[in-house]
């Protein structure tokens, strides 16, 4: 499997490492895992490392995944994700990841792995309120 994670429970972080070719499947079927995992979505806060990876798919085909699994499960939590990239595939792939989330979590894109788990680890996501929320309440509130 070229996607794989560790939780780190005591650290309250997971940590994801893409390597190798990635296509739309394997991305399809490492989705579907972590959603089964219980430990996996109490932490909600991904170091997502893919300098290794060789991204094998359209921004179509992440457009479908995104929607078909990830859509129905992430609104219902929020997230902290750091993405580590050193290509502008892997970048252009989390960029459009970032924008497709960016109501349910707080993520950033990050060239320096250390850089990111600080960033990361400083994620708050009981006292995270999306931007969208945050003015949509404050519209109810004028």
């Amino acid at each position: 499997m070229p996607i794989t994670y560790t939780v780190e429970s005591e650290r309250r972080l997971i940590f994801e490492t893409w390597q190798g070719k990635v296509c739309a499947a394997d991305v399809r079927e490492y989705w579907f895992r972590c959603l089964e995992d219980s430990r996996f979505n109490a932490i909600r806060r991904l170091l997502v490392d893919m300098r290794g990876a060789e991204i094998q798919f359209s921004p179509d085909e992440l457009g479908q995944l995104m929607n078909e699994v990830v859509a129905p499960y992430i609104r219902a939590h929020r997230w902290a994700i750091a993405c580590v990239v050193d290509s502008r595939a892997q970048f252009e792939l989390s960029l459009q990841y970032q924008v497709f989330i960016k109501t349910y979590s707080r993520d950033q894109i990050f060239r320096d792995r250390n850089v990111a788990l600080s960033w990361l680890s400083k994620q708050d996501l009981g006292a995270y309120i999306p931007d969208s929320l945050q003015l949509s309440q404050r519209t109810r509130g004028s």
